[in-house]
């Protein structure tokens, strides 16, 4: 998306925001059903928020020059700063979301599962929303640095396509999702999420989506980054859309309502919801 601060008046600061097409119509997506539209909305919605906040005060806050005129160059550096500022505010924001929302869904849903009368029930929803598969923070990490240093699979293109070739060590973790052993069961989540990721590329390709080469650095700088963001319910997420086909893992019917409603918020995470 393309947006910029305009400043329209200096006698009451105001700020509007100039923006493509694409953006004036994720701003108009809130209502969609869609969770990837609602987010983009959200963050659009943010973006104009946060430049009609501006005034006076909060530009000597931030230790800013006002310009004489809305044109001349003093008004330029400081749309520029703003403009920077908001992003990183959007970001913060976001980060700040997920830092929060993701523990504290995790213990909600822990606690409703666990209060399930049926063990049968129980189980199988604990696999169809991930609960089996979190693992450490240690665990983790360690296991991106073994996929990714000690395993030998490799990337080829055949037919214009990206075609993963794993080596034994690869596939023999990656088949151990449901393991006990937390070692295994990370290095498994991890070699998921690069089929995964792999998967998502091909798809681009196919649609004829002009995509950068795939590459390991490229799949490792990905999952490092949602590691980074989310722990390890990023890789989880990441991998549970395609576990759940792979595996049948179905959501067991009659549950509370409560439990449904965790359970449509990582719907909505996941962009099935």
């Amino acid at each position: 998306m393309d947006w910029r601060l305009k400043l329209v008046a200096l006698s009451p600061v105001t700020l509007s925001v100039e923006q493509d097409d694409d953006f004036s119509e994720s701003l108009a997506a809130a209502e969609s059903w869609k969770a990837r539209d609602q987010a983009r909305a959200w963050i659009c919605g943010r973006v104009v928020q946060l430049a009609a906040s501006m005034d006076k005060t909060s530009i000597r806050r931030f230790s800013l020059q006002l310009p004489d005129t809305p044109e001349d160059a003093v008004a330029e550096a400081l749309l520029s700063n703003l403009e920077r500022r908001i992003r990183d505010t959007v970001l913060d924001d976001l980060v700040a979301h997920f830092e929060d929302s993701i523990p504290e869904w995790e213990r909600k849903i822990q606690v409703e599962i666990a209060g399930l009368d049926d063990p049968d029930t129980r189980w199988h929803a604990r696999r169809y929303v991930g609960l089996d598969q979190p693992v450490s923070v240690d665990a983790c990490r360690k296991a991106i640095r073994f996929i990714f240093s000690r395993s030998y699979w490799y990337l080829t293109e055949e037919n214009d396509r990206t075609v993963l070739t794993p080596d034994w060590r690869f596939e023999q973790v990656r088949a151990l999702r449901s393991t006990l052993d937390e070692q295994t069961r990370a290095r498994s989540l991890v070699a998921r999420c690069i089929e995964v990721l792999v998967d998502e590329h091909v798809r681009e390709q196919r649609a004829g989506v002009e995509v950068a080469p795939m590459t390991r650095l490229r799949l490792k700088a990905e999952i490092e980054r949602l590691f980074h963001e989310k722990g390890c319910w990023g890789l989880i997420e990441l991998a549970l859309p395609r576990d759940r086909s792979r595996h049948y893992l179905r959501c067991p019917e009659g549950l509370v309502e409560s439990l449904q409603g965790l359970i449509m918020q990582q719907e909505q995470r996941l962009g099935v919801g």
